[in-house]
């Protein structure tokens, strides 16, 4: 019976863990997301002003 309780507390810590790590790579994403989006309005100011003063 205790080898049961063994199984299943081991199953959760891994589960936990894994649960962690993928908040961990979730985080990464919304980074690069956001950092991306930094880059597209930059791009996209850059762009206007360029477009000004060919005006």
């Amino acid at each position: 019976m205790d080898s049961m309780k063994d199984k299943i507390n081991a199953l959760k810590t891994e589960f936990k863990v894994y649960l962690e790590h993928t908040d961990d790579l979730k985080v990464k994403v919304d980074e690069q997301l956001m950092e991306s989006e930094k880059i597209k309005n930059m791009m996209i100011e850059k762009l206007e002003e360029r477009s000004k003063d060919e005006t």
